[in-house]
């Protein structure tokens, strides 16, 4: 991950960058969704959703926001450090889910 304004993941670079290098715990979240992104990259899983350019919304943006932020809240869990950060992850979460037409159900099934 390299230093940057602002934090995101680009499939044409496979780089992940991060706007801050502190270890508090937000930022840890940010490193975390960022990373699952990476992840998905044509030469890991090939996840359909980071593999092509989405509009701001649309049901592979959300679905990709979705998977993200959902493997940063294991990712946290893990780390210990859910407790900090898990009521933004789940506002998150929620926002995505009720701006697509996705349900956890259909998330997890396009994902088994």
């Amino acid at each position: 991950m390299h230093g940057g304004s602002k934090a995101f993941y680009s499939p044409i670079t496979d780089c992940c960058r991060r706007w801050s290098s502190s270890l508090r715990p937000r930022n840890i979240t940010t490193a975390f969704h960022e990373l699952i992104h990476s992840v998905a990259h044509g030469t890991r899983l090939g996840r359909e959703s980071i593999q092509e350019a989405a509009r701001f919304g649309s049901a592979n943006y959300s679905f990709e926001e979705l998977i993200a932020e959902m493997g940063a809240a294991y990712l946290c869990a893990e780390a210990g450090i859910s407790p900090a950060v898990i009521d933004n992850q789940a506002s998150y979460v929620g926002a995505w889910l009720r701006k697509s037409e996705l349900t956890i159900s259909i998330i997890i099934s396009r994902n088994a």
